[in-house]
């Protein structure tokens, strides 16, 4: 099974993350319309500032923004990135032991156009990232703030984000990634009218430069190893589960 085309009338609504695994993706590919969840509360040791590469010798290690102390409740677009000397250098120096994978000048062009914007905030930067390597993988879904819809308050659990955010895009159906599965009821959904689906991404083994495999890690790797025709056939093959 492959998602070859976004399912009709569908939405999903993720945190702003700096260069997702390719599971993300799989989630972008799979919606009609993609929402960074902006107003929620950035997670300090989470993936809004940061992901994963691999390490020059063995395992992995991150990639990380430089970000301004803010307050522990602050929404996603409220931190702002720390404009440093020589930081967006430093961060792409990081991409070194990648030199020798097949990709690796196209996907350094991708990260450093990334990086660009300046004086911006973490979610920003994160959905112009996200806009960019859609492009270099062939995924044409309109990706926005959910600043742009209206929310409405507080919640009673964190799963009615989701309905929420159906309703106010004027949605029929919310596609959410499969850690949503404890999260997200299905009763729930369709009793608000609305049909539930989980991504399911394929994370199969690929080549990484004769190095023992390590999975999960941002999508830079996949594209620097499959380049972006190989990463995008891989975002594809995802499966959606319809409970």
């Amino acid at each position: 099974m492959s998602i070859d085309r976004p399912v009709p009338g569908s939405i999903a609504l993720m945190q702003p993350y700096f260069f997702p695994y390719l599971g993300y993706f799989s989630l972008i590919a799979a919606a009609e319309r993609f929402y960074t969840f902006d107003s929620a509360q950035y997670i300090r040791r989470g993936w809004v500032h940061r992901n994963r590469l691999r390490h020059p010798t063995a395992g992995w290690r991150h990639i990380t923004l430089p970000i301004e102390k803010a307050p522990r409740d602050s929404p996603c677009d409220a931190v702002r990135l720390r404009e440093t000397p020589g930081w967006r250098d430093g961060l792409l120096a990081l991409l070194a032991p990648y030199q020798a994978a097949p990709h690796y000048a196209r996907v350094r062009a991708l990260v450093a156009e990334a990086l660009a914007p300046r004086d911006a905030d973490v979610a920003s930067l994160c959905r112009h990232a996200l806009r960019a390597t859609c492009g270099l993988l062939g995924i044409a879904t309109p990706i926005a703030s959910s600043r742009e819809l209206d929310l409405g308050g507080p919640v009673d659990h964190p799963g009615d984000w989701g309905w929420r955010a159906a309703t106010a895009a004027g949605a029929t159906v919310y596609l959410n990634a499969p850690g949503g599965r404890a999260l997200y009821a299905p009763s729930v959904y369709r009793a608000q009218g609305l049909r539930l689906g989980f991504v399911d991404p394929v994370l199969a083994p690929y080549e990484q430069g004769g190095r023992d495999f390590e999975n999960g890690l941002s999508i830079i790797d996949v594209l620097m190893w499959l380049g972006p025709e190989g990463a995008a056939e891989r975002v594809r093959a995802a499966a959606i589960d319809w409970p």
